[in-house]
């Protein structure tokens, strides 16, 4: 039995006080970040500014508003919409986690316990690791390794890591480290969050408490967990770079199929009124640019002057793919050539990457400006546009010519040589070229799947920003793809990093530079064994302890590290899968093995 809620409220803190925080921040690089428990980025009608700004701190804005877009149809073609847009209107999202018995419900009481951004920095989970290492260690003195003594941060103990069962919550939410391993959530037992990053956000919402007032869509009843995560390092890429985790649970009881995911963007760069916008279909992003090579201030924004910058939105992984029982291999379609895991051998591991792009305007014709209906939403994530019409290639990517060759992505340069989003039909570069001043915002699909009651999805996105020293504005994209690529591929090496809901199998520490049991230099062999488990560490120091836990988490040994390798009997112990954990003064680490 979890009681979430109550478990909050018993550690001291009122709901109001938990709810006070419903805003949280990323503080670790050179971003300024900003997302609502909601799961909006940006201005709304509960005071919100609109913040993402690179250099941190510096005030010229780079996204106006941002959000997730679900809209998908049930087995009898109804349509469920839920969109994050600009707040003006009330909101499709709201706080907290839904019941899994099939009704998807949730009390306005328990919404506002979850009205909170719990904050969780990689300092802080060291600190706490640390702490309760020497406090179980009989030979380490807590008053010279905590002089000041410890205060366990208030996000760790309302950490929502457990859902109350007796009111039909799901028994787990958000991820954590079980210290002990008996299965529940205490920071003062030593348990704490587990997320990826040197600073994390994380908060749930759900699209079932209220009617929909942004998109005016039934609801889906799903639960999202959002987890928004930043690095503090040397690269100047990651310096630059927030990325964001999203867990999609379909708590209704009812298949929602076709269900389109998006990700919706309002970017600002500087002024808004000089941007243009594109398509890098391979890299699976959509970015922003400057028209020209001087992005002055406008309309009471402040500009970047000379040299603007591009940003970008990349998905890094995109949705499951629904499985098929095969492994689907490479080709020039969608969604292999923006996606990942195709031709590896593996099977049903295929994700989505980019599957559609589209731009509209604040202001023109009807067809072409905001959607403010739930088939708009559905249509947009599509490529379609209000008026039915799909999206063409050339010019601003609407017509009614016979001729028009329809195109799923917006704006793609020379990105596209296979004709991936024009049905395989090569065609001529395609770049915005018509000056503005337009306002423009748009819509990022990242495929469509089908999601069974009790079914979840996850996906990462990362925001990338970049400018160029010299070049003009098509440098920074230039160098907004390099850094791309950079990201990418630091995304690849990380255990965890894509599902942030298990990166506690994985992650060691939250910190970029120690993030894994590779780079703390761990590792366990032979795996599996019968007689002794070598325990090999780099940058632990000599006399750290070494726990063994069987399945069960009873501890089961426990002994020193002797060297870079240490040798440790495991004849008596049972034939089983366990755990090996070790804890320094400043890391620690675990890592699995068979004793056969």
């Amino acid at each position: 039995m979890f009681r979430n809620v109550l478990l909050i409220l018993a550690c001291g803190y009122s709901v109001s006080e938990i709810a006070a925080q419903y805003y949280g921040t990323l503080h670790v690089n050179d971003v300024e970040f900003t997302v609502s428990a909601e799961g909006h980025i940006g201005a709304d009608t509960y005071g919100g500014s609109p913040t993402f700004f690179v250099p941190a701190g510096n005030g010229t804005l780079i996204i106006y508003s941002a959000g997730l877009w679900l809209a998908g149809l049930t087995d009898d073609g109804q349509l469920k919409v839920a969109a994050d847009f600009f707040r003006a209107e009330g909101s499709d999202f709201f706080p907290g986690p839904l019941t899994i018995s099939g009704d998807a419900s949730i009390s306005p009481e328990v919404s506002a316990a979850y009205d909170h951004v719990w904050s969780v920095n990689a300092l802080a989970v060291e600190r706490h690791r640390a702490y309760f290492a020497c406090l179980n260690d009989p030979e380490c003195d807590l008053s010279m390794a905590f002089p000041d003594g410890y205060d366990i941060p208030s996000d760790f103990i309302t950490w929502p890591a457990v859902g109350d069962t007796d009111s039909d919550q799901a028994a787990y939410l958000a991820p954590f480290f079980d210290y002990n391993m008996d299965g529940a959530y205490s920071a003062s037992d030593g348990d704490h969050p587990c997320v990826s990053g040197d600073h994390a956000l994380f908060s749930i919402f759900n699209d079932k408490l209220a009617p929909h007032t942004e998109s005016n869509g039934e609801p889906l009843g799903v639960e999202v967990h959002m987890t928004s995560f930043a690095y503090s390092a040397v690269d100047p890429a990651l310096e630059q770079t927030v990325f964001v985790h999203y867990t999609v649970f379909n708590r209704s009881d009812q298949t929602l199929n076709d269900l389109r995911v998006g990700h919706f963007l309002d970017p600002d760069l500087g002024c808004a009124f000089d941007d243009f916008v594109g398509t890098d279909v391979s890299r699976s992003m959509s970015y922003v640019y400057n028209q020209d090579e001087h992005d002055g201030d406008c309309h009471g924004m402040a500009g970047f002057g000379s040299q603007p910058p591009a940003f970008g939105m990349v998905v890094l992984n995109g949705p499951k793919v629904d499985p098929d029982g095969l492994d689907n291999l490479t080709s020039h379609s969608l969604p292999a050539i923006s996606g990942s895991g195709f031709g590896d051998l593996v099977i049903d591991n295929e994700r989505h990457g980019l599957s559609n792009t589209m731009t509209w305007l604040r202001e023109g014709s009807f067809a072409v400006t905001d959607p403010t209906g739930p088939s708009h939403f559905f249509s947009y994530l599509g490529s379609y546009w209000k008026d039915g019409v799909h999206q063409s290639h050339g010019g601003m990517g609407y017509s009614t010519e016979p001729g028009a060759v329809s195109s799923l992505f917006v704006y793609p340069g020379d990105s596209d040589p296979f004709g991936s989003g024009t049905n395989g039909v090569s065609l001529q570069d395609w770049a915005e070229s018509v000056e503005g001043p337009f306002d423009r915002r748009g819509v990022s699909t990242l495929g469509s799947i089908t999601l069974e009651p009790g079914a979840q999805n996850d996906f990462l996105i990362a925001y990338v920003f970049a400018r160029a020293t010299t070049g003009g504005a098509l440098a920074s994209i230039t160098a907004l793809q390099q850094r791309v690529d950079s990201i990418a591929t630091f995304a690849r090496t990380i255990p965890g990093l894509v599902a942030t809901g298990s990166a506690c199998d994985a992650l060691t520490t939250v910190g970029v530079l120690d993030h894994s049991m590779e780079n703390l230099g761990l590792s366990l062999f032979p795996v599996p064994t019968n007689q002794e488990l070598n325990v090999s560490t780099r940058q632990f120091s000599a006399d750290d302890r070494i726990e063994i836990f069987d399945a069960q988490g009873k501890q089961v040994s426990s002994s020193r590290t002797t060297g870079a390798v240490t040798a440790i009997d495991v004849q008596l112990l049972a034939p089983g899968l366990y755990t090996a954990r070790i804890a320094g003064s400043r890391f620690a680490a675990s890592g699995r093995f068979v004793k056969e």
